[in-house]
């Protein structure tokens, strides 16, 4: 192999090490969560009343996006390696929901059940990439079983959609940011 080649595999590989390490820890927090954004918005979707659900997701999206901010606020004070990282992630996560609203609304999903089932499925995409570019495979294989138990769970089980959609997207964030924290704690 040329040694040019295998410089820059060994530049790509010190550059996705240190993104590990400055994505770990701390903003581990930040997808634990989300995930509980994501299960107790769903779950109340699930098991409560049509009138009461949008509330609870109201109520949930306050106190969670609250926690999150003051995350990376406190992540900005310890750590000034991290924030442009972390704003790039964000970023790229909020081009995703941009998108999808965007698809729900050229193509007019129904928002019931549509919407989270496409906020699933390419959070999943998302995780599979990533996966990828990290040439972490447990992730990739993680992002398409979701993906396809998602596309399932929509086909075959829609009573219990709700409650499907919030334990494999809110197991997905969760199960990461509990890995986030856990190796950031050995970096």
């Amino acid at each position: 192999m040329n040694e040019k080649v295998v410089d820059d595999l060994k530049a790509i590989r010190q550059i996705l090490d240190r993104t590990r390490q400055v994505t770990s820890g701390e903003e581990g927090w930040i997808s634990v969560v989300g995930g509980m954004i994501w299960l107790l918005g769903f779950l109340g979707q699930h098991f409560l009343p049509e009138h009461l659900s949008g509330w609870a997701w109201v109520v949930v999206n306050t106190v969670g996006l609250s926690i999150i901010a003051w995350l990376l606020v406190r992540s900005a004070r310890q750590n000034s390696a991290s924030p442009p990282l972390l704003r790039s992630l964000m970023v790229s996560w909020l081009a995703l929901a941009v998108f999808d609203v965007l698809f729900v609304w050229l193509f007019e999903l129904e928002t019931g059940y549509h919407f989270p089932l496409l906020a699933l499925i390419t959070a999943a995409l998302c995780y599979a990439q990533m996966g990828i570019l990290a040439s972490y495979w447990p992730l990739v294989v993680t992002g398409a079983a979701i993906a396809a138990l998602a596309a399932g769970a929509f086909l075959l089980a829609q009573s219990y959609f709700f409650l499907i959609v919030a334990l494999l997207g809110g197991g997905m964030l969760i199960a990461t940011g509990l890995w986030m924290v856990r190796s950031g704690k050995r970096a």
